[in-house]
């Protein structure tokens, strides 16, 4: 009896520490949650790549070319004269000088820039000049005063043939020099240009032959007119003082007037607002008034006006006003007629 008695205590005493641990569990294993911060990855390297370098545009080689041109110059020469009658740029001009001690051509670049070839294939013709000198008097302390002759044949490239000759002289040497050695006259180069530029087949710019001070369109667009700068170099005998101004028609580049008169550098061209007149005064005040479709010389202002304009005019003919004119005060702009 007191072996069960006993029994029965133990399986109490187990049974009331089962339920003893049941209500105190044990703490939970925290184990961390997954964030958003990325694993750090190993970036490739770009791989390089080769830098595509351009090609260069090909480009003229003035001593190449000169060594295959210069016997076609030498040939040409030998050749008889020939009337120009037409000549397509791109050219190379290459130059001979007949008192240097080589006597060699060779390539002259941007004597004529914007009809002048960049690369050989581009080349339609060759302008090969032999340059003379003459000696015309000598200066005081015995050095030379020389004037230049440049003979010229103009010939198609590659062949060689001569399509056109000439001769141009420039000026005699400055009665005056400055600084010690030989003095020389203005060269030849405009009236050169001038004969090329006349017959160019394939013309893109405008020429004067010579500084341009002034442009000025016409109203329409249709016309633009262009005044002829003062040279460098006027104290020059046989230089010219003739300011001239040119007219041309821009959508044929014909030439339809060259204006006379003006002595000094021309800085102001005004076109009346019908286009009808053209006015110009200098830097000496001197004003004329022109007809732009004729070229006539309608009246001159000898020292009256700079700075000229049109206004708008409610007279039967347009009236130009200066800010230096000597006119008479009234209720309207006085009339050059």
């Amino acid at each position: 009896m007191k072996g069960l008695i006993h029994s029965a205590v133990l399986i109490s005493m187990i049974l009331l520490n089962g339920c003893a641990s049941a209500t105190t569990p044990a703490p939970p294993i925290l184990t961390p949650l997954p964030t958003d911060t990325p694993v750090p990855t190993s970036t490739p390297a770009p791989t390089p790549t080769a830098t595509q370098t351009p090609t260069p545009a090909p480009t003229l080689s003035p001593m190449e070319f000169s060594q295959k041109a210069g016997p076609l110059c030498e040939a040409a020469f030998s050749s008889s004269d020939a009337n120009l009658q037409e000549v397509s740029a791109p050219l190379v001009y290459l130059f001979q000088y007949e008192y240097a001690e080589d006597g060699q051509w060779g390539v002259v670049n941007n004597f004529f820039h914007p009809a002048e070839a960049v690369a050989e294939a581009d080349v339609n013709a060759v302008v090969c000049v032999r340059a003379s000198r003459q000696r015309m008097f000598s200066y005081t302390d015995g050095a030379p005063g020389y004037q230049l002759t440049w003979n010229i044949r103009l010939i198609s490239w590659p062949d060689g043939s001569v399509i056109g000759s000439n001769t141009f002289r420039g000026d005699r040497p400055p009665a005056i020099k400055y600084g010690s050695g030989p003095e020389y006259g203005r060269s030849p180069q405009d009236k050169l240009n001038q004969w090329v530029y006349d017959h160019l087949t394939n013309k893109t710019f405008f020429y004067t032959g010579d500084r341009v001070s002034e442009l000025a369109f016409s109203p329409n667009g249709q016309m633009l007119v262009a005044a002829k700068g003062l040279r460098y170099n006027v104290s020059y005998e046989g230089s010219s003082f003739d300011m001239a101004i040119s007219v041309w028609n821009v959508a044929t580049m014909e030439v339809l007037h060259i204006l006379h008169g003006h002595t000094k550098e021309v800085n102001w061209l005004p076109i009346s607002p019908n286009g009808k007149l053209l006015a110009s005064s200098d830097s000496d005040c001197n004003l004329k008034v022109w007809d732009l479709a004729t070229g006539e010389l309608l009246k001159s202002f000898d020292g009256r006006g700079c700075n000229s304009e049109f206004s708008p005019s409610k007279w039967s003919r347009t009236s130009v006003s200066a800010s230096a004119t000597k006119g008479a005060s009234g209720a309207g702009p006085p009339s050059p007629w």
